[in-house]
């Protein structure tokens, strides 16, 4: 009898095994089948009891997040806390969205003090993505390996926008300006990388070239400059055509005065006219002189007149 009943135990455990073993595959399937073409966020917003919205779909806060790359409209909301709205873009690239919340009420304020360890994961996870995103930049862009520089002439730095570095260069007098950038063309040829890729700001600096170049229909390019600046106390070097692009330096300012500056500027030849491409600047970059070869933005770089 008892051999019986134990065999009789041994086929409902079984049985229940099985079930359980087939409901957690069917459950890991469904899961899986849910996930395909989804992106793993982390979802991190301080504190970690607010709400957190994606065109109005709640989200897990504190949490892992299965989101199907596209647009959408952020939204994080609490009582307490000012409320965040934002569209952002999911990626397969997109790993986390996270941010702190500014306390609107005392209560707020009562929470942030409560649960002040939250807010400090979130800085800490801004710290971290902040580092590792420098490093990656530093990676991409040589150049910033070796920056930032000072001396006391000038200054050579960088700054994240819109996830592309851009290079500053501070100058104590316009006089420097001409030292530091061949300092950067320096820097650009010692790591095998060169700056017309970079976006390059002067801070601080008078473009006396904006707007000043008028049109008119000389078919020499050099006179084409002379015309359209004979009005300004300006030095035009003789420069140098390839093909439909001509390039040279124009100087203004007096040694005298220490106001010596050398801008860069290149002409495009069109139905036998000159145009001006972007603005004169004491160096040019594909963000400065756009839908330029790069050969022809070196050449115009390094030319000296």
């Amino acid at each position: 009898m008892n051999h019986e009943f134990t065999k009789k135990q041994i086929v409902i455990t079984s049985i229940c095994l099985g079930c359980i073993f087939i409901g957690v595959i069917t459950f890991a399937s469904i899961l899986y089948i849910n996930r395909i073409g989804k992106v793993a966020v982390t979802v991190k917003y301080a504190p970690y009891s607010a709400e957190v919205t994606l065109n109005n779909q709640k989200l897990q806060n504190d949490a892992i997040n299965y989101i199907k790359p596209g647009e959408y409209q952020l939204k994080i909301t609490h009582p307490d806390f000012a409320a965040q709205t934002t569209n952002i873009t999911i990626n397969n690239d997109t790993e986390y969205l996270f941010g702190l919340l500014e306390a609107t009420t005392e209560h707020g304020k009562k929470i942030i003090e409560e649960y002040a360890q939250e807010f400090y994961e979130v800085q800490g996870l801004a710290g971290m993505l902040a580092n590792q995103y420098g490093e990656q930049q530093r990676e991409e862009y040589p150049i910033l390996k070796q920056l930032p520089l000072k001396n006391s002439l000038y200054s050579i730095g960088y700054t994240y926008n819109d996830q592309n570095p851009t290079i500053t260069i501070g100058t104590y007098s316009v006089t420097a300006i001409d030292s530091a950038i061949e300092k950067l063309k320096s820097i650009a040829t010692t790591v095998n990388d060169t700056v017309i890729h970079y976006n390059i700001k002067i801070n601080e600096f008078d473009n006396l070239l904006e707007g000043k170049i008028q049109t008119n229909d000389n078919t020499d390019p050099l006179s084409f400059l002379k015309e359209a600046l004979q009005e300004n106390n300006f030095q035009i070097q003789t420069g140098k055509q390839t093909n439909n692009h001509y390039y040279t330096n124009i100087i203004t300012g007096s040694e005298e005065q220490y106001t010596i500056v050398t801008y860069k500027i290149i002409l495009v030849q069109k139905n036998d006219s000159w145009h001006v491409v972007g603005t004169p600047y004491p160096i040019l970059t594909k963000y400065n002189t756009p839908d330029i070869p790069d050969e022809i933005l070196q050449a115009a770089n390094n030319f000296n007149g």
